[in-house]
């Protein structure tokens, strides 16, 4: 067989290159010359005839016996469209350490492939696959189902991957008591609802657990504080610039789930986020949304007096409602341009020297997210 490069290539490389690719003593003498072969294919513009020498010296360097050699070529050619297919499914094959740099980058292998890789479960080519930068639906799916829990994490950090619904509550199902996992989901911002809100229970669950495990605690304190934790988590994952139609969903999801009540009202509204309490107000009186915000900010105390009434709040509830939406209301007519940190920082502000009593743990809550908010700004 011939090895000599076509006129294209032989811009780039010589005879002795590919000799020494193949025959030179040495392991690194080889995997130096396979180096500037593949450095050389990547660069071009492949004709048929460069296609055709690639594969075959590419199949030469595959062939040999030192690993070295064969990484020095995988990592030289992970990202490159220009690999042979043929040599890439070679590669995907050998030990981890040649596998994973193309399993992670090259873009020439299909989802077919990545499946036959993942159906071998081995751990760290499984892990590779989850890190690659575009993950199609199936794939991530086939991740869940085959993969180990580091795979999975892996796979639920990668912003670039696309989880279905049904992969989403498989993930929820199969792995919803491993901490990383869970953490990773809830960072991600295209996580179904349903998902988001039973992965924010289980945090909550195994907290209460392991506060019932101390002994200065009973269990119906465990429960509360297990219960405020799990109000905070369902808040706070609204902190973001959500579409009316998504928010409105999360609501709802509450809804059903029995969590919409007048402690998440009022943690919202504490935070500035009249948007969360208007759309509860709505589910909770099966009012319209607009004849929610209409009542919620009717410049008199009636109409969310009334809110307050047909949701079944206490008076305590409806005063700090009030007081929450004056200053609210205060910033709005200022004016000013604030963003929604700052006005979220300014709210808790001034909530937290109203003249009246806060439940404890609401006070702390606001309190904490505060600081936060402090840190934020002076990083």
């Amino acid at each position: 067989m011939s090895v000599s490069p076509p006129k294209r290539l032989m811009l780039s490389l010589t005879q002795d290159d590919v000799r020494k690719a193949v025959r030179a003593e040495t392991a690194e003498l080889r995997a130096n010359a396979a180096q500037k072969i593949g450095r050389a294919i990547r660069a071009q513009s492949l004709t048929q005839a460069d296609r055709d020498f690639a594969e075959k010296i590419l199949t030469l360097i595959c062939r040999d016996v030192s690993e070295l050699v064969r990484r020095a070529l995988a990592v030289t050619l992970q990202n490159s469209p220009n690999l042979p297919l043929s040599i890439a499914r070679k590669l995907i094959n050998d030990v981890d350490s040649i596998a994973v740099p193309i399993l992670a980058n090259s873009p020439v292998l299909s989802d077919e492939d990545l499946v036959e890789v993942l159906r071998s479960k081995a751990a760290a080519k499984v892990k590779a696959v989850a890190q690659r930068h575009r993950l199609s639906a199936a794939i991530s799916g086939a991740i869940i189902m085959l993969g180990d829990g580091h795979a999975v994490a892996h796979l639920a950090a990668n912003d670039h991957a696309i989880i279905p619904q049904d992969a989403a509550q498989h993930m929820a199902e199969i792995y919803g008591d491993d901490d990383l996992i869970r953490e990773a989901a809830l960072s991600r911002q295209d996580m179904p609802l349903g998902v988001v809100r039973k992965l924010i229970g289980i945090t909550a669950q195994k907290a209460r657990y392991k506060l019932e495990t101390l002994p200065e605690l009973t269990q119906a304190d465990a429960k509360d504080i297990a219960q405020r934790t799990h109000e905070r988590a369902l808040i706070a994952y609204t902190d973001r610039d959500w579409p009316e139609k998504t928010l409105s969903l999360y609501v709802e999801t509450l809804h059903k789930d029995g969590l919409l009540n007048e402690s998440l009202i009022l943690r919202a509204a504490g935070q500035g986020d009249m948007r969360f309490m208007q759309m509860s107000f709505a589910k909770l009186c099966q009012i319209s949304l607009s004849k929610s915000g209409m009542m919620m900010f009717d410049n008199g105390p009636l109409g969310l007096k009334v809110l307050c009434q047909r949701a079944g709040l206490s008076d305590a509830v409806y005063h700090f409602l009030r007081a929450a939406l004056a200053i609210y209301r205060d910033f709005q007519l200022s004016g000013r341009d604030i963003s929604p940190a700052k006005m979220q920082t300014l709210m808790l502000e001034r909530i937290l020297t109203l003249p009246m009593d806060l439940p404890a743990d609401l006070e702390l809550a606001f309190s904490e997210k505060l600081d936060k908010l402090s840190q934020l700004r002076l990083v």
